[in-house]
């Protein structure tokens, strides 16, 4: 699908180190709802006797067109590189060395998302 190919690949271009706040996530879901209201011709309609927009259910639009909620694939990239960075040898240098005084609490990103070898109680999904 052209959609996901080509312009959710640009739209989210970089979005795996993004720090995404509530406002754009909200711009960006905005744009794929509208996206997958647009490819399956399930747009909005005005009633005008009512004043009102009525929108049918972003679920069905969805799975029609066949496509996954936007934060479905924001967490599949976000996914792809913490393992890619979890791979890499120069992380285990690192892994168990001691502390300095007046070091944070939090210096090393695999604690920041619940990442160890050994952590069975890891937040990363798999």
């Amino acid at each position: 699908m052209f959609y996901l190919a080509t312009v959710q690949a640009v739209l989210l271009f970089g979005s795996e180190t993004w720090v995404i706040t509530p406002p754009m996530l909200k711009a960006l879901t905005g744009f794929h709802h509208r996206v997958a209201r647009q490819l399956t011709g399930k747009v909005g309609r005005y009633l005008p006797r009512e004043d009102r927009w009525v929108y049918p259910p972003i679920d069905e639009v969805l799975a029609e067109a066949g496509l996954s909620p936007l934060e479905t694939y924001l967490r599949r990239r976000q996914d792809r590189i913490v393992d890619y960075v979890a791979s890499r040898p120069i992380r285990h240098h690192f892994w168990d060395r001691e502390r300095l005084g007046g070091s944070s609490r939090w210096s090393t990103w695999w604690e920041h998302v619940g990442y160890r070898d050994d952590d069975e109680d890891s937040d990363i999904d798999d």
